[in-house]
């Protein structure tokens, strides 16, 4: 890692830097993110999870990123709160322990209500955890 000072003064942490003869500019790269990770390594997606991202295996980036797409699809959003989702009948399947009853808690000094049938958008990736093996 190395730390550049940008034309505009400010310091930015980088991976590599890259001296381009032709404009003679630096080029910033960014440090992409390393094979061996967590989010990338595709696992094995339980009958429930595959009913809404159709494929047999996943990794844990790409299965958030389609859960958010059939949301948005389905317009299960809140209309109020955005980060809450109410669920349908193959989320429900999910989220069955997760949403069966309404829970609060706090988040950046204020309490978030969650009602029954509902799930935030934070209680997700724990949730969906037990559909990954």
């Amino acid at each position: 890692m190395k730390i550049v000072e940008t034309p505009s003064g400010t310091r930015v942490r980088i991976a590599d830097t890259v001296w381009y003869p032709c404009t003679w500019k630096l080029i910033l790269k960014e440090k992409q993110m390393a094979k061996g990770s967590a989010l990338k390594k595709e696992m094995r997606a339980s009958e429930e999870l595959q009913a809404i991202v159709k494929e047999k295996k996943i990794s844990r980036g790409q299965m958030m990123k389609k859960l958010w797409h059939y949301v948005k699809k389905h317009k299960l959003q809140n209309k109020d709160d955005k980060r809450m989702v109410d669920c349908d009948d193959k989320l429900s399947d999910l989220f069955k322990k997760v949403i069966s009853k309404p829970r609060k808690f706090k988040m950046r000094g204020k309490t978030i209500r969650v009602p029954k049938g509902s799930i935030f958008m934070t209680e997700m990736g724990g949730a969906l955890s037990k559909h990954l093996s």
